[in-house]
Order: C-alpha cells, then structure tokens, then sequence
C-alpha cells in the first residue's frame, strides 16, 4: 500500500463518505472511489460497509484507520527531521567549466539552495578551449564537479559518473566518491 492511498484511506474514514473526502483532498469522486475498491482488492478484505447514511468502517477498516493514522504520524515527524537535517548540512561545491554554460546551473541551485540552504558554490571558468580542464580539475579532486563535452570524455572512466546535462552534448562530472 502506497502512503497516497493510506492518506486517501484516513480521509475517507474521518469523513464517512468517499465524496466529502474527495472535496477535502482536491481528487475527483470517481477516481477516489477506484483507490478504494483497489485497496480493498490488494488487502483481500471489505474495509467499509456501505449504506444509504454513508460509509461505516469494518473491524479491519477500524485498525487501518487507528494503525495507519499512527504510521502517518510517524511518517510526519520523520520528514520534519529529514528537512531540519538537510537545513543544518553546510559545505561549498567547487564548479569548473565553460562560462558559457555554467549558466545551466542556476535553477538547480536554487533548488539545492531552497533544500539546503548553508551551502554555496564558486564557479571557475575554463578557457573556451580548455574543454580538458573541467575532466582533470574533477580527476584531481580540485573541483567537485565539471561541465564539458560529450566528445571529450574518455570511455570507461571509473572514477567519475557522467551525467548528461543538455542535448548540446554537455556532461556534468562527478567524482564516483563525493557524497
């Protein structure tokens, strides 16, 4: 069971009806009504009794209901610990490649910024020409990561992961070790 059908699961319990559930959670009737019934099937059990008053829970519905709500819970406070974490990491990425490209990075590092917010980075750029540099500066550890072309990569690098990063046959290197 997913955790989005456990959550759907706990609406419709508090509300007592699959429609009223489905206003509280923005889905559509039909479309919570199939989780239902799919949840049923993938359990082997009837969770609800349904009748002209509404939705009323079975003995198993109930210890769904008392259980899951404990396990989403948890699930909760695990995520709030995870973001409190992720806030506290600290640290600096050194970027090497060509300034051309480097702007490619500003929305993932926005993204990592919102995620993590006490780690900054530095670009250094190489040479136009210099499409090596970016593959010796990541090899060397002078770097924790690299742009560069495609075309430059040597085959069979085991000690860097290559990340394919636009369709202008741009990579981004990473060392296989770096966290």
């Amino acid at each position: 069971m997913e955790l989005r059908v456990l959550r759907y699961f706990l609406a419709v319990a508090r509300e007592e009806s699959i429609s009223g559930a489905a206003a509280a959670l923005h889905v559509t009737q039909p479309t919570l009504s199939r989780q239902m019934m799919e949840l049923e099937e993938e359990l082997g059990k009837t969770l609800f009794l349904r009748g002209k008053n509404g939705l009323t829970l079975t003995k198993l519905g109930e210890t769904l209901k008392s259980e899951g709500s404990l396990l989403m819970q948890h699930y909760g406070e695990v995520m709030e610990r995870i973001e409190h974490e992720a806030k506290e990491t600290e640290g600096h990425l050194r970027i090497i490649g060509p300034s051309a490209y480097t702007g490619l990075l500003d929305e993932p590092y926005r993204c990592l910024k919102e995620q993590y917010p006490n780690i900054s980075y530095s670009i250094r750029d190489c040479d136009s020409g210099a499409f090596d540099a970016p593959y010796f500066s990541v090899k060397t550890g002078k770097a924790d990561f690299g742009i560069t072309y495609s075309t430059y990569i040597s085959k069979g690098e085991p000690e860097l992961m290559v990340k394919k990063l636009a369709d202008e046959r741009l990579d981004l290197l990473i060392p296989q070790t770096h966290p």
